[in-house]
This record gives C-alpha cells, sequence and structure tokens, in this order.
C-alpha cells in the first residue's frame, strides 16, 4: 500500500463521523486530534525528508479551542530581529497572558 493509499484511507476514516455544532463548536475528541495528526504527519513525510539529525522542515501545533487555548505567538521568519511587528505582539500577548495569570493567582 503507497503512501497516498494510506492518507486517501486516514482522510476517509477521520471524515466518516460529522459533528454538528449547536450554535458552539462542533464536539472533537481526543481520538479525532490523534486522527488528524497522524494525517498531517503523513502529509509532511510525504512531502519533505527528515533531516539527518529527523527534524522535518515543516513543523505544526493542532488545537482543539474546546479545551485549550490558541498559542500566544505568531512565527518570526529567521532575521527578524527588529522589535515590532510580530515580535511585538508576542511579546505584548505574553505579557497580557502572564498578567492575568498572576491576577488570578492573588487572593
Amino acid at each position: 500500500m503507497s503512501v497516498n493509499d494510506d492518507i486517501n484511507r486516514l482522510v476517509k476514516q477521520f471524515l466518516k463521523d460529522r459533528r454538528p455544532s449547536n450554535g458552539g463548536w462542533a464536539e472533537v475528541t481526543d481520538d479525532d486530534m490523534r486522527q488528524l495528526k497522524q494525517i498531517v504527519d503523513l502529509l509532511i513525510e510525504a512531502k519533505a525528508e527528515v533531516d539527518p539529525d529527523g527534524d522535518r522542515v515543516i513543523e505544526y501545533v493542532l488545537i482543539n479551542r474546546r479545551v485549550e487555548y490558541m498559542p500566544h505567538f505568531y512565527p518570526i521568519k529567521y532575521r527578524d530581529h527588529e522589535i515590532g511587528g510580530h515580535s511585538y505582539a508576542n511579546l505584548r500577548l505574553a505579557q497580557e497572558d502572564f498578567d492575568a495569570c498572576v491576577r488570578e493567582a492573588r487572593p
């Protein structure tokens, strides 16, 4: 069986059960997240070989927003050393998140 066949089989299996939204986010289970990760991993492996250390050129993060916060950062291109743009947004979001945690921790 080829990688494409594996991907097609996994995608069909993943999409077999459609989840309705009842005014909020549709249900997403841990198994859904595991299946989606497996699909994305296969796609990345089919596209580009890992380097000699076994690292992938493409990285990703899957977030189930029903149970996890979105990451508070933006990817920053290499050699982006300016303070501004996404660098500033990353610092601002991290500071706001930290401030909220401190406020919640205070009696």
